[in-house]
């Protein structure tokens, strides 16, 4: 019985793969003075080694934000559309916001078997 050839698999380095990942494009932006003095703060506390990785990191955080961002709108408007529509059959709930938060927390679990929002502590 003759054995499959064997596959050769090369390995680019780490310097090759980010060139092939993330290769960059020069831009000149514009900026106020305190947002200068804002970066200028983030690249201070060592965080990042550059102006440029805080704009990245900026940029990569909205992204991140736009990808569910449409089916939440719609679950969003559904649930503000139900309580509307709620209170005007039913009026106001007696329930404190605590009550109503757990009955969430509870409802979620049900549905999805976790629960991974943390609660804001209202001021």
């Amino acid at each position: 019985m003759r054995k499959p050839p064997v596959k050769r698999v090369e390995y680019a380095t780490m310097q090759q793969q980010r060139a092939i990942v993330m290769s960059m494009v020069k831009k000149s932006i514009s900026v106020t003075d305190q947002q200068d003095i804002w970066i200028k703060a983030q690249v201070d506390t060592g965080r990042y080694g550059n102006e440029s990785e805080v704009l990245r990191e900026l940029i990569r955080e909205r992204q991140m934000l736009e990808q569910d961002t449409p089916e939440e709108i719609r679950t969003v408007r559904a649930a503000l559309l139900k309580a509307e529509e709620s209170v005007r059959q039913k009026g106001y709930s007696r329930r404190s916001v605590g009550e109503i938060w757990e009955e969430a927390k509870a409802r979620h679990r049900t549905r999805h078997g976790h629960f991974t929002y943390e609660r804001i502590a209202v001021q």
